[in-house]
Formats: C-alpha cells, structure tokens, sequence
C-alpha cells in the first residue's frame, strides 16, 4: 500500500506542475514598438525638399488614427472621418484599404496624411509600393511613394 501512495505520488505531482503552467497566463504588456493603438498626426515631412509641416495653429481638432487588434482602423482628418483594415507585411509594410475617405474641405495638413494613406491607389504600379512604417523611441513615422512622410506619437 505504501508503495502505491509512493508511485501515485510521483505521478501526480508532475501532472499538478503541468496543469499549472497550463493555467497561468502571462501578462500582456504593450510594447513600444506596438501599432495598434491611437496615434496623432504631428508633423509632416516632405521627402522632396525636406520641408516639415506642423498642425495649423487654429485647427479645431487633431489627425488622428487608431489600429484595432481586429486589422481595422478609424480616425478623423481635420474636416473628415477614415475607416478601413490594414494588414502589416515584413514587419514593417503594411496595406491599407480605405473604407471611406475623402479629401473634401480639407487644407494641406489634412491633404497630406491622405495622401499617404491613399498612395497605393494613386499609383499605375501593379502591385503598388506599400507604404511601410517605423516606431523609434514611441514615434510612428509612415513613409509612402507620395512625396510626404508621416509623424506620429501617441
């Protein structure tokens, strides 16, 4: 009888350890280098000439734009709404199809982020030059084939 409590024992102990690492779920913690998440829109940067644009001292609210874990996003230009998917490709480029967008009513800063975001359909390229991304030290800068790189924080 001791012998089988002994063996019993030593099964059960390693099936005990198992089941709780089974059970533990490690914490997830936001990484710095994540996309998803809401970002605004601070400056603009023309890669032809290296003019930086800021926001217009008297806009009414900020560019922003939010990459939901589900491959959507949404967010508002100046004047505007945007919605759409994205899918992030080598870690680094990523697709962007646009719900809705439109450019009306929009000034240059508002124009700018849209263009970047529509630059795929801009181009007569088959398949388009994707716009990739980079996060350094908690900025998003989006580079695209239209002339302008995007800046972003959180």
């Amino acid at each position: 009888m001791y012998s089988i409590q002994k063996m019993n024992t030593h099964i059960l102990l390693p099936v005990l350890i198992v089941l709780l690492f089974i059970s533990c779920k490690p914490a997830t913690v936001e990484k710095k280098t994540e996309l998803r998440g809401t970002w605004r829109l601070v400056q603009t940067v023309n890669e032809v000439n290296g003019t930086v644009s800021l926001p217009p001292a008297n806009a009414q609210r900020y560019i922003t734009i939010t990459f939901k874990n589900d491959g959507s996003f949404t967010g508002n230009t100046i004047a505007n709404e945007i919605a759409g998917t994205y899918k992030v490709e080598n870690g680094k480029d990523f697709d962007i199809m646009l719900g809705f967008v439109t450019k009306v009513a929009e000034d240059d800063w508002g124009r700018n982020f849209c263009d970047v975001l529509m630059s795929c359909s801009y181009q007569s390229l088959s398949p388009c030059i994707k716009p990739s991304y980079e996060i350094k030290n908690g900025t998003l800068i989006i580079h695209s084939v239209a002339n302008y790189d995007l800046i972003l924080a959180r």
